[in-house]
């Protein structure tokens, strides 16, 4: 996933850290010796990776977008210099305007703030401005889009210096939304050190993945995904869902590009063979699954359903870069056997041969129940919904006796409607509006009508009205023919 440098630039990083070196190596010297060890880790390894450069005092430096060309971030951090005072909670906003611009609110990205566990001082101090009055400063907390920070602090994790700043940055990474770990040197504050505390990051959150990927029970080939398949977390009202993705991607079968449409996914990835820690030219020659699955399913507009954990599933797919070059992509659903509605019980798909020309598409499934479409939804959203609804009432009233059966179908809809919307008010009302309606009956009116108008007043006065499942039932004629 990308990654956003932040080097602190403040005044205090000009300090010399490390006496013993020749010469004296400061703090800013052994961050960029140790930022470009972990740059050579990602052109050795991690080709791919997109990568921004940021810097920040009392003010955020953007030193370099994101871009794949490791050698201009390597260029722009050997030509940082020590500015002003330390004002870390500024880099937020330069950091959410940036991933906004480039990537939108949906793609994770990795945050890495290199200091040297300055917290600042007096009321520009990070622990003051992580306070409600600090926040004037309109740091867009939390940040709008999903990723993790790495805080590098350049002091050893015994000093006095780690165990003040190491609570502050934990409260100023849960305050942005996005968490993620403290760490900082095992010992003494040296350029091996340092060096070994970036290369501890490198290996925790900078590996491949590899994996086989299985297609029956005789083709299989070795792959790697790009980026690397994070560990799925959720927390759900009831539950908490958590899954890793499996050593081995099982092929399960093949769908149609037009029945599985557009589903939701969690992450999308890259596959690529293969062959060991270097690609090899002749690797190109080399026969593979991966080529043969892309050109088959690209001509027949197919994906791939693959399994990648026990109760976890994706879709592989052929998907274009540009106008004549596409590239063979792995889609994750969320967890779960149904992650997709319109394609139900994933594990219950079957063969195609099973179907004959007497059978309806499979897709979309249906469910057990059929949903009555002759049902008629109350919708308020706006005055003239409720009055239209009112009105229907008061028309029916006026034409009882012979209109019974509807007036007081539409007078328990209303009164069920009200009832769940917790709009007591309305059934006060309505009582009210049927009384005067019955005080200006014409001479000419129907003598049940006054009768019907009554009952249905007093009714919706009385205290069993306010009980969901109960029916107000019409009243008994007493002048009947």
């Amino acid at each position: 996933m990308p990654t956003i440098v932040v080097l602190d630039t403040s005044l205090s990083m000009a300090r010399v850290a490390d006496p013993s070196a020749t010469p004296p190596a400061t703090y800013l010297e052994l961050a960029q010796r140790g930022l470009d060890g972990w740059l050579k880790h990602l052109e050795h390894k991690f080709k791919l990776e997109h990568v921004a450069f940021l810097t920040c005092s009392s003010q955020c430096h953007l030193g370099c977008s994101f871009t794949r060309d490791v050698s201009e971030i390597r260029q722009k951090l050997f030509q940082v210099e020590p500015e002003d005072a330390s004002l870390i909670i500024m880099c937020a906003r330069e950091i959410a305007a940036l991933v906004h611009d480039v990537w939108g609110a949906s793609v994770p990205v990795n945050i890495i703030l290199v200091t040297d566990g300055g917290l600042g001082m007096g009321q520009f101090s990070l622990s003051h401005l992580l306070m409600e009055e600090g926040m004037e400063l309109g740091a867009p907390f939390p940040l709008p889009f999903p990723g993790r920070w790495s805080v590098v602090l350049l002091t050893p994790t015994e000093s006095h210096i780690f165990k003040a700043a190491q609570p502050i940055y934990q409260r100023f990474m849960e305050q942005s939304g996005l968490g993620g770990e403290v760490v900082g040197l095992d010992r003494e504050l040296t350029a091996q050190s340092v060096e070994k505390v970036f290369a501890d990051l490198s290996q925790t959150h900078y590996q491949h993945y590899v994996g086989t990927l299985h297609f029956g029970d005789k083709l299989s080939s070795p792959i790697t995904l790009c980026p690397p398949p994070s560990k799925y977390k959720k927390v759900q009202d009831f539950d908490f869902v958590e899954a890793v993705i499996s050593d081995d991607l099982d092929i399960k079968g093949f769908l149609t590009l037009a029945d599985v449409a557009s589903p939701p996914v969690v992450s999308r990835h890259l596959i690529l063979p293969w062959s060991g820690q270097m690609q090899r030219e002749e690797d190109g020659r080399t026969p593979t699954l991966c080529v043969f699955l892309h050109g088959a399913m690209k001509v027949e507009s197919l994906c791939a359903l693959v399994q990648v954990a026990s109760d976890w599933f994706g879709i592989i797919f052929s998907c274009p870069d540009v106008k004549k070059k596409s590239s063979l992509m792995l889609s994750l659903f969320e967890p779960g056997s149904q992650p997709v509605p319109w394609l139900g019980n994933l594990r219950k798909l079957g063969p195609v041969s099973d179907l004959n020309v007497t059978n309806q598409n499979p897709f979309p499934v249906r469910g057990m129940s059929k949903p009555s479409y002759s049902a008629n939804p109350v919708v308020w959203t706006k005055q003239v919904n409720l009055h239209s609804d009112v009105q229907k009432i008061l028309r029916s009233a006026r034409k009882l006796p012979d209109k019974t059966k509807h007036f007081y179908e539409e007078l328990n809809r209303l009164k069920r409607a009200a009832l769940s919307l917790g709009f007591h008010e309305l059934l006060e009302a309505m009582a009210s509006t049927l009384e005067r309606e019955c005080a200006v009956l014409p001479p000419t009116s129907e003598p049940d009508c006054h009768l019907h108008l009554t009952h249905a007043a007093q009714e919706l006065k009385s205290s069993r009205v306010f009980d969901l499942d109960y029916v107000i039932q019409p009243v008994g004629s007493r002048h009947g023919k």
